[in-house]
């Protein structure tokens, strides 16, 4: 090959086979390497696979980043996180995640500003995986549009690309690595990196998706020469403005932001007035199959008057009709027992040769 090393000297000389799986087409590629669609040789899982590029995979440091990096993913279980299932070495390293379908947030935000509902669920689907990945003690530091897939035609928005990802424990992380764009300015400043990076990306990505321009500027000089922005308007304008704060105290937390953002109740909970308002349903019917009624004629005595149930009970259990039925026997029995008195209107029997006066 000739000029720049072509991505493709990392894969085998045979097969296109890594470990157990067989390597598709490319996914996508960063810089110290490229994604393949591939399927397990044997079980027929598809998957994603990540492979280094040949300059960076001879690198000692670099390889070993690359099993950090897959040890870090792992850690992080969450349906808004890629997930990584598998690490091999064999015939050299490689990096294996679930392959997801769908355009990243980048794509997406092409064809113009993202609408205020839409951003709003993406931005708390972005937070919910990052906070999942900072309660795993990682930190993203690279949170961006092009490191969000939106799977499922954007119902599940998932982070990916944890290559230069760190613990947050670690006492100082590597400086001035990440996307400038995006960049918090403790990380321009090449000051140590926490949770709180992220959430200054996560503003970043907002207002872009917002308003269809950054906040800020694409280079590292540009953001060093500019501290201010012009304020995005609407619903969401004082979370993107919390994010961006320059101070990383001053900003939220991503559970703070998803407590602030997401406003929709848990779909396992029934809100109180349509938990009464079933069980008045369920009462009405069943009086209705209990006494033989129409249940039209419930349904139309419900809906005017919610205390219908009450008086569509059926009658207390005392009063069935067949105990009554011993009432309607005939009572004067003692009058038939007078009936002897009849005989005293009988004439007296005749005798043979007697005559009446």
């Amino acid at each position: 090959m000739s000029g720049a090393r072509h991505d493709t000297e990392v894969l085998p000389v045979s097969g296109r086979t890594v470990g157990n799986y067989l390597l598709g087409t490319s996914l996508g590629k960063g810089a110290t390497g490229e994604v393949f669609a591939a399927r397990h040789r044997f079980l027929g899982d598809e998957v994603a696979i990540k492979l280094l590029h040949a300059h960076v995979a001879t690198s000692p440091a670099a390889t070993a980043e690359f099993l950090a990096e897959a040890q870090r993913a792992r850690a992080i279980q969450h349906p808004n996180v890629v997930r990584v299932s598998d690490f091999g070495d064999e015939p050299f390293r490689y990096l294996v995640m679930e392959r997801l379908a769908g355009e990243t947030l980048a794509i997406r935000m092409r064809a113009g500003v993202v609408d205020e509902p839409t951003l709003r669920a993406i931005v708390v689907a972005i937070a919910r995986g990052a906070a999942a990945a900072h309660a795993a003690g990682v930190v993203h530091r690279d949170l961006k549009p092009g490191n969000v897939v939106l799977v499922d035609g954007g119902a599940r928005p998932v982070i990916v690309d944890f290559g230069i990802s760190r613990l947050a424990t670690e006492a100082a992380l590597a400086p001035g690595v990440g996307t400038p764009a995006y960049m918090a300015p403790e990380q321009l400043a090449g000051d140590p990196v926490g949770t709180a990076a992220d959430v200054f990306a996560l503003g970043v990505i907002a207002y872009e998706a917002a308003t269809g321009a950054l906040p800020f500027g694409a280079t590292v000089d540009a953001r060093r020469a500019r501290h201010d922005y012009t304020p995005v308007a609407g619903p969401l304008a004082a979370v993107i403005e919390a994010c961006l704060a320059r101070d990383p105290v001053a900003r939220p937390t991503m559970a703070e932001l998803i407590e602030r953002l997401d406003d929709e109740r848990p779909t396992n909970v029934v809100p109180p007035q349509q938990r009464a308002r079933g069980l008045r349903v369920g009462l009405a019917i069943g009086v209705c199959l209990a006494a033989g009624l129409a249940i039209a004629v419930v349904a139309g005595a419900f809906d005017h008057a919610p205390t219908a149930v009450v008086v569509a009970r059926p009658p207390p259990t005392p009063v069935p009709v067949p105990l009554a039925v011993p009432v309607a026997i005939p009572s004067p029995a003692p009058a038939k027992s007078a009936a002897p008195v009849a005989p005293k209107k009988k004439p007296p029997k005749k005798h043979v040769g007697e005559t009446l006066d």
